[in-house]
């Protein structure tokens, strides 16, 4: 076959394996909204299926033949050269996997979702134990299958950020250490602590309806500028954002009737990865590309929409704006000024998603250190509770009163995502850097006084969303930025805003 010949059977390939991928996403979609909770039998049944008939397809003599002949053509376009080179490193992986273990993985997961919700809720992490314990022994025996001579954690890390090592962690964590704790212990000596504690109890005890809080977030889909033909809300246990393509994106938010910022943050955070997902170049559509770079890079958005962007005082005054027509009696006797201190306060809390921007990477890297623990020393699973207690005591000096505000709080180790957390803070580390360029290269400021996030959210579509997998991490952040990757912004970012709010 020639090159075009060889090309239009790699994308219909694609096509066919976008269909299975879209298929799961649906079922894995519903089975964290709408279904019933005695579907799971069904669901796992039909996951495991898919991801068997997946993987048998990207594995097969023809698929692995196929990326071997276009591989030798050197005059590919940058964009087919890429497909291939990301979907050759799938093949690679894939190829090393047996098939009934996926297919028992695939199964293995659906159901340990639901058992984990009604851990959670049950405060009963036993009842997860058993499954926690064969996600990571899959997960040990995956990264054997893979890379039988590097460290387990390090290829676990590789799914996540391409190149993301241990190493590069240990150095950034420690940076960051440096930067928070000191911050962390002015905040709380700090003379106006007391005041936004107090703002913030007075507004949780006034008691926000999901009703309400539902129409608060549908306005701020409206002011953050997402597309409803494109994009769509529902509830779920813990939020999440699902994109199945450019033109589908569905995400999640969770509401809590004492926590109204709860909501408000969630949604703008999925707001932000919806984002990069709608803004990547429609013509990568089906096609191994057509994602975020990475999930650092996808988390660098969600943090820039969630934090540096909605809790500044130019655009915080925007939401308070929304929240006070929603929930006019109230929003009587707060002010603008009372709405900004309490979607900044910042204390050591026990949820990670709830957690403010200056304490957020201390509740990453505790995950970081947990996970490398599990795949690197072989920890026992019973002993994780105490180990994330005695952690959250170590760093934020407070001890987590049960195992659904500790080692259960979050839904990622149920779908088998080892190796994701870090991801959360090295992009909220990105988002500072972009920031910082943004506010050289257009009026970012003048655009968050405004409450018109079109200027933003084009300079992130034109330098970041549109290239989707096309160029890995670093040569985004150089086109971006003009430099290299620099954690140094988001020390500067957190040293300045804490200083004039606490200082």
């Amino acid at each position: 076959m020639n090159k075009q010949e060889l090309l239009t059977k790699f994308y219909d390939l694609q096509k066919k394996l976008y269909a299975y991928a879209h298929a799961q996403t649906l079922v894995n979609w519903d089975g964290a909204t709408f279904a019933p909770e005695k579907s799971v039998e069904g669901r796992a049944i039909t996951t495991s299926i898919l991801g068997g008939e997946s993987h048998a397809l990207t594995t097969s003599e023809d698929t692995v033949k196929l990326v071997e002949e276009l591989q030798k053509i050197d005059d590919l376009e940058l964009k087919d050269k890429r497909n291939v080179e990301v979907f050759a490193r799938e093949v690679k992986k894939m190829t090393c996997l047996p098939m009934e273990e996926v297919m028992e993985y695939m199964k293995l997961r659906a159901e340990a979702e639901q058992v984990w919700v009604k851990a959670k809720t049950d405060n009963d992490f036993k009842l997860f134990a058993p499954y926690l314990e064969k996600l990571i022994e899959f997960q040990k025996k995956y990264a054997k299958y893979i890379n039988p001579d590097a460290k387990p954690y390090n290829t676990l890390l590789d799914d996540y950020q391409e190149g993301l090592t241990m190493d590069t962690l240990d150095k950034y964590f420690a940076e960051i250490e440096k930067t928070v704790v000191p911050l962390n212990a002015m905040v709380a000596k700090s003379d106006i602590l007391p005041k936004v504690k107090a703002i913030k109890e007075r507004i949780d005890a006034k008691g926000f309806d999901k009703e309400g809080q539902e129409k608060l977030v549908d306005k701020l889909f409206e002011l953050q500028g997402l597309p409803k033909d494109r994009c769509k809300i529902a509830v779920s246990e813990h939020p999440f954002t699902s994109g199945a393509n450019c033109n589908d994106i569905r995400y999640t938010v969770a509401y809590h009737e004492d926590n109204l910022a709860s909501a408000i943050y969630a949604a703008l955070h999925e707001g932000g990865h919806a984002m990069y997902e709608l803004n990547t170049n429609h013509d990568y559509i089906f096609t191994p590309i057509a994602t975020g770079a990475s999930m650092t890079m996808h988390e660098s958005q969600s943090r820039i929409y969630e934090n540096n962007i909605s809790r500044s005082e130019a655009f915080n005054k925007h939401i308070y704006k929304l929240a006070k027509e929603v929930f006019p009696t109230q929003f009587e006797d707060i002010s603008e000024e009372d709405f900004y201190l309490y979607c900044n306060y910042s204390s050591p809390s026990f949820i990670r998603i709830e957690a403010d921007e200056l304490t957020y990477s201390l509740h990453v890297m505790i995950r970081y250190q947990v996970e490398r623990m599990i795949f690197e020393d072989g920890v026992d699973v019973m002993d994780l509770p105490q180990i994330w207690n005695k952690k959250y005591e170590e760093y934020l000096g407070i001890c987590p009163p049960n195992d659904t505000q500790g080692v259960l709080q979050d839904v990622h180790w149920s779908f088998g995502l080892f190796g994701y957390f870090p991801t959360y803070s090295l992009g909220t580390a990105y988002s500072a850097q972009f920031e910082a360029t943004m506010k050289e290269a257009i009026d970012y400021d003048g655009a968050l006084e405004k409450g018109d996030l079109t200027e933003i959210t084009n300079w992130l579509r034109e330098n970041i969303h549109t290239y989707g997998k096309l160029l890995i991490d670093d040569e985004i952040v150089r086109k971006a930025t003009g430099k290299e990757f620099d954690p140094s912004y988001y020390a500067k970012y957190l040293e300045k805003k804490y200083t004039e709010i606490y200082g």
